[in-house]
C-alpha cells in the first residue's frame, strides 16, 4: 500500500532527518503527533485515524510498541453521526499490516454492534510489533461493563485472566 504525505509540521531536524516532536499528516487525513528519531515515528505519540478512532501510546518505527490505548468508535447506519460522516466518506476501521507500519483501511459496512449504533472497542495495555501482548484490557462498550482483562500473546487473548 502506498501512502501519500499531505502535510508535515516539524521544524526539528538533525543531520537532515526528522528528530524531535512534530506532526505528520497523510493524504487520507490520518495524523501522527509525537516523537521522531532519525525520520522514524519512535517514542510517545498519537495517531488520529478519523474523528472517532485513535491510538495514544508508545511506538517504535511507526508501529505500536509498549504501553498504549487504541480506541475504535465507529458510527453505524442507525447512529446520527453516520449521516454526517456519510456526507464525507463511509466509516472506516484502521489496522496495521503484519509486515509494515503502513495503515491498512477496511470498510465496516458489514460489522454489527451490540447497540446497533456504534462499533466500539478500547484496548489499554501493552503492544509488541503492533499486536496486543502481555497484560491488557479490551472493553467492548463505552460503559466498560463488558470486557476481557488478562494476558495477550501475539494479538490474541490467552484466556488467562488477572487475579
Amino acid at each position: 500500500m502506498f501512502v501519500v504525505l499531505k502535510k508535515m509540521d516539524t521544524n526539528i531536524k538533525k543531520h537532515g532527518n526528522l528528530h524531535g516532536e512534530g506532526r505528520y499528516t497523510w493524504h487520507d487525513e490520518v495524523t501522527y503527533r509525537g516523537n521522531f528519531e532519525n525520520n522514524q515515528m519512535t517514542g510517545f505519540g498519537e495517531y488520529q485515524f478519523d474523528q472517532y478512532s485513535k491510538y495514544s501510546g508508545y511506538v517504535h518505527k511507526g508501529i505500536r510498541n509498549g504501553k498504549g490505548c487504541l480506541i475504535v468508535d465507529i458510527p453505524t447506519k442507525s447512529d446520527e453521526r453516520y449521516i454526517e460522516t456519510e456526507k464525507k466518506k463511509k466509516p472506516q476501521y484502521f489496522e496495521r499490516d503484519d509486515n509494515s507500519s503502513i495503515i491498512a483501511i477496511k470498510n465496516v459496512e458489514d460489522c454489527t454492534a451490540s447497540d446497533d449504533k456504534t462499533i466500539y472497542r478500547e484496548y489499554r495495555g501493552f503492544w509488541t510489533n503492533g499486536l496486543r501482548d502481555e497484560e491488557g484490557v479490551l472493553y467492548y462498550n463505552k460503559e466498560k461493563t463488558s470486557y476481557y482483562k488478562g494476558e495477550w500473546k501475539k494479538g490474541q487473548c490467552t484466556l488467562k485472566k488477572e487475579h
